[in-house]
């Protein structure tokens, strides 16, 4: 198939499958990013994504293609062919997991903007391919985008850019510019899969605009459903034994200072912190030291369905630990405060000597590698 341009798209997830969805309803091009594996050509894992021997397949032979890299590595574009045939595009970088992308260490209030969702219609828009079943909207030069025109009188062009204003129905809809005259308005679930990608704690936390926090918990119960083939009651089940397990837990403090319990009774996470005060009915032996912003819940070395999800409805902040499909084993502090998420980078996972350490304080996430 000929084409100007191919979308290559990285694991596969829920975000991920609403963005080829998006991508197919728009009539463009899609592909999967490969990896061999045991004789074996298969979609890239996410650990995957960014391997040096990703492949990107038979969609770019003899083109000069824009390849647009949907988180995954820009770099098997490196080099002179693609499978051993010649390649001349050019490629670009839809993502915002690493320093260096284009949504990377944007705040909540530019999620939409900020994620690879968001980047994928900002892209679309300036294509012209943004699918005819979105509402379309005529406002001309009244629309709120200042300034029209830059100090030397020429137009500004705002073809791409996303914004929220009021909805009829009270709180904020987004739109996206088409032209100076057109706009188009982003379906809701979109917004919610953008923002959950993106900052899945902050929206949850009312940072997001236009993101109600308790619609956005009933749409991703209802996605997390799907994608799962359960039952929503199934889902909701797992998510409140997480919430349960992260009360029990014991805590971590992500610097070497000591520190003591703000309220002397607990000393973990129990209704202690989530009622603001002790409470001796609750039979834990340690309270959340309210006050101390630097302590998270350790989860390691459990396997908690939902944990995630729970973590974030509630706002706690935990470190989790995995083994991926090579054998390494993985540490993540999710849910974060920018100021825990630096604190695990900057002190906590080299104390603990932690590799290739990464993280993003913005959107609420790091994690690093032990050591082999």
């Amino acid at each position: 198939m000929m084409t100007d341009r191919i979308w290559i798209l990285g694991a596969p997830d829920p975000e991920m499958e609403m963005i080829e969805r998006l991508l197919v309803d728009a009539g463009e091009y899609v592909a999967a990013a490969t990896v061999w594996r045991d004789g074996v050509r298969r979609r890239v894992t996410a650990a995957e994504a960014y391997a040096p021997d990703v492949e990107i397949g038979a969609g770019l032979r003899g083109l000069r293609a824009t390849a647009y890299m949907v988180e995954c590595a820009p770099a098997v574009l490196v080099g002179s062919s693609v499978d051993g045939i010649d390649w001349a595009g050019a490629a670009i970088t839809i993502d915002h997991h690493r320093p260096g992308d284009p949504g990377y260490g944007r705040p909540p209030d530019e999620f939409l903007s900020a994620s690879s969702i968001g980047q994928v219609i900002r892209a679309l828009a300036r294509l012209g391919a943004i699918p005819s079943s979105w509402r379309r909207m005529s406002a001309g030069w009244a629309a709120p985008l200042t300034p029209q025109y830059a100090e030397d009188g020429t137009p500004v062009d705002y073809v791409g850019v996303p914004w929220a204003r009021p909805a009829a129905g009270g709180g904020d809809a987004w739109d996206i510019v088409i032209d100076a005259h057109t706009f188009a308005r982003v379906p809701q679930e979109i917004v919610y899969a953008a923002a959950a990608d993106h900052c899945l704690a902050a929206a949850y936390r009312g940072e997001c605009p236009g993101v109600d926090p308790d619609a956005l918990m009933r749409w991703r119960a209802a996605s997390r459903a799907a994608f799962q083939r359960r039952a929503v009651e199934d889902v909701l089940a797992d998510v409140e034994r997480a919430r349960e397990a992260l009360m029990d837990a014991p805590v971590v403090r992500l610097s070497p200072e000591p520190w003591e319990p703000a309220c002397g009774v607990h000393g973990r996470t129990g209704a202690c912190w989530q009622s603001g005060g002790p409470d001796p009915s609750v039979r834990t032996d340690a309270c959340y030291a309210m006050g101390d912003p630097l302590l998270v819940v350790d989860m390691r070395g459990q396997r908690i369905p939902e944990l995630p999800e729970a973590a974030a409805r509630d706002g706690v902040c935990f470190l989790a630990s995995l083994t991926e499909r090579d054998g390494r084993v993985k540490v993540v502090c999710q849910s974060g405060t920018p100021e825990q998420i630096k604190a695990f980078m900057r002190v906590w996972a080299p104390l603990q000597g932690l590799t290739d350490i990464y993280g993003d304080p913005a959107r609420g996430f790091a994690g690093g590698y032990l050591a082999t």
